[in-house]
């Protein structure tokens, strides 16, 4: 029986460092997961493995645009013109209750910019997804999600940055398919994406007409 407990005791530890070992989850398991979730339309799980800086900057530059060309669509000395803005401009209190009553044809229901804007950065970002991809059958975004996506590794370049690099499988002049790069961060433990613009296009719903 003493003789026993020395061995147990090892079957035990190595157990719990294999447990530790197989816990630990590699930044191409969630980018994969975020692959099948926008693949499928599941803009909740997707919307789930989206690091929360990249959420928020999404949400600015979204909604920025939607207040500024909505407010310039809405002024009859600026329609027909062509004009910029800088959508870190039109986040602002003041700008959002210029507009909170304008209503946005882009998105499904026609909500106003003022419900939008009290959406979180999450729920924003879900909602845009839904119009911009899902019912937006003349848009960018739609041909882009159905394509293939081939991981082929990933760079871990310090304990809460890395890397996955991966395919988009198109025809294109690249021979092998065009390589892509996905940055991700810890948040609390979890590689999240930060985006980039192949997985959901960064580019304005609202903009000039």
């Amino acid at each position: 029986m003493i003789r026993v407990r020395p061995i147990l005791l090892a079957g035990i530890l190595s157990a719990l460092v294999t447990g530790m070992a197989t816990s630990q989850i590699s930044p191409t398991q969630p980018m994969q997961a975020a692959f099948d979730a926008y693949g499928r339309s599941d803009w909740s799980a997707l919307g789930s493995l989206v690091h929360p800086d990249a959420l928020t900057a999404f949400r600015t530059a979204q909604l920025g645009s939607a207040v500024g060309f909505s407010l310039a669509q809405n002024d009859p000395q600026m329609r027909g013109r062509n004009i910029g803005i800088s959508p870190a401009d039109f986040v602002s209190e003041d700008a959002i209750k210029k507009a909170e009553g304008i209503r946005v044809g882009k998105f499904p229901g026609k909500p106003t910019i003022g419900e939008l804007a009290r959406l979180s950065p999450n729920e924003f970002f879900v909602r845009w997804c839904q119009a911009a991809v899902q019912d937006n059958e003349r848009g960018p975004w739609l041909a882009m999600q159905r394509v293939g996506r081939q991981i082929i590794g990933e760079i871990i370049e310090n304990d809460t940055l890395a890397h996955v690099m991966y395919r988009v499988q198109i025809e294109s002049i690249y021979l092998a398919g065009k390589l892509e790069v996905m940055s991700l961060k810890k948040a609390d433990g979890r590689w999240l994406m930060l985006l980039n613009d192949d997985v959901v296009w960064n580019f304005p719903l609202v903009g000039p007409k």
